[in-house]
């Protein structure tokens, strides 16, 4: 099932993959052409600054980019760490089915190790018959 979800979620239609080139280079050629007619173009220039009212507008601008783009960083970061968290359950739930049957909270180590504690520090008896090693049972809680 995992294998399903990576080829799902690599699987971008060509048509796509071409359009969003495209249109990069297209803004990408806009903004190239903006910025050349505005340090040769004078009465553009002056059309900008009236219309923008200097650098106001610049760092109101630059400013909302900047919140957007950490939001936008955020989401995709928490997105990834959710993604990750599903793969490892969904992994986890498919390959091992025998350790189902053990709900426990600690490692399979260190619980034999504090197994291994309470077996030496419970007292032994004299050294009767009846030298057998206390139970330990499991609680669900």
């Amino acid at each position: 099932m995992s294998e399903e979800i990576e080829t799902a979620r690599r699987y971008i239609p060509s048509p796509v993959k071409i359009l969003v080139i495209l249109q990069s280079f297209v803004i990408a050629y806009l903004g190239f052409w903006m910025f050349e007619n505005y340090q040769n173009d004078f009465y553009f220039q002056a059309y900008v600054n009236a219309s923008l009212q200097g650098s106001g507008f610049a760092i109101i601008a630059l400013s909302s980019v900047g919140i957007f783009s950490a939001v936008a960083m955020g989401l995709y970061l928490k997105l990834r760490r959710t993604h990750k968290e599903l793969e490892h359950l969904i992994s986890t739930e498919h390959s091992a089915p025998e350790e189902q049957g053990s709900s426990t909270i600690l490692e399979p180590h260190v619980e034999q190790h504090l197994i291994n504690m309470i077996r030496k520090a419970t007292p032994t008896e004299t050294t009767g018959a009846s030298s057998t090693m206390p139970v330990l049972k499991r609680e669900n809680g």
